[in-house]
């Protein structure tokens, strides 16, 4: 009973997660509409429940940005799942505690890996297919689209530190202090 509980919270949170997506890149206007939503979500879930599940709920939503991208299939897929695993190795190894600080370069980081593997992608097409494409325009795209990325991320860790037990930073301390007096 508890996996299906399970399972269905998943099958919830991906498809909420990957509807908002969506829905704020056709609804909002253009610079808004550039945020990632499914990156804050995977550096949100990661920081909460610090789970390795948290590679198969980002390559779902590569999965689900698949459909409506104008790349080839696969390309956001391997971009998402690339991406979601670096970021999940350089939290538990080198990024372990839970700041907006290591939020800001694991998204930041993540997204780099994302987006080089469609750079790479576009690279492959010219040399094979001789498909041009403006590396400028696509940069100034990719940082409009990291900086407004993180100014979301700001604002939703902000919120959630309110709110959950685990990202605030005193009740920690605090334990550590009620650990010494009680010894």
């Amino acid at each position: 009973m508890k996996l299906l509980l399970q399972t269905i919270k998943f099958i919830l949170a991906v498809a909420s997660i990957g509807s908002l997506h969506i829905a704020i890149a056709f609804l909002l206007p253009y610079p808004f509409s550039s945020i990632h939503i499914i990156f804050i979500a995977i550096i949100m879930i990661l920081f909460l429940y610090e789970h390795g599940s948290i590679v198969w709920f980002g390559a779902i939503l590569s999965m689900m940005l698949d459909f409506p991208s104008i790349e080839p299939t696969g390309v956001p897929l391997v971009a998402g799942v690339v991406a979601t695993t670096t970021m999940l190795l350089l939290y538990r190894n080198i990024f372990t505690n839970r700041s907006l600080f290591a939020a800001i370069v694991l998204l930041s980081i993540g997204y780099m890996v994302y987006r080089t593997v469609f750079v790479m992608f576009d690279i492959m097409q010219y040399l094979v297919y001789a498909i041009s494409f403006d590396i400028l325009e696509l940069m100034i795209i990719y940082i409009t689209e990291l900086s407004m990325t993180l100014m979301a991320l700001v604002l939703v860790y902000s919120i959630t530190a309110k709110f959950s037990f685990q990202l605030q930073h005193t009740h920690i301390q605090e334990s550590w202090f009620r650990t010494l007096r009680n010894e």
